[in-house]
């Protein structure tokens, strides 16, 4: 009973959707809609090349400019033998 009623109602009422879209104010509206949307992709992107590029500047400009520990001491241990160990001072002279 439903689906014929709605079959009824459907069947009564016209389907303007193309008449709609064939009007010019309506292709108007998507031209001015497509064109702005088509503006602001453009910007986005522009703005995250931008922000990527200064990032990556500032990392290198100022990544030399930070203090950092200069000494890198590290020992290796070989246990071949318990009695026998190789270990490297901060000239990298291996004793």
């Amino acid at each position: 009973m439903k689906k014929k009623l709605r079959h009824e109602a459907y069947k009564h009422t016209p389907d303007l959707k193309e008449a709609i879209k064939a009007t010019p104010e309506y292709q108007h509206f998507v031209k001015h809609a497509r064109q702005r949307a088509k503006r602001r992709n453009v910007l986005k992107r522009l703005t995250y090349a931008v922000s990527a590029s200064l990032a990556v500047f500032l990392l290198f400009l100022v990544s030399p400019l930070m203090p950092g520990n200069d000494f890198q001491a590290s020992e290796v241990y070989f246990e071949i033998n318990p009695a026998f160990v190789l270990e490297i001072d901060e000239d990298d002279n291996v004793s």
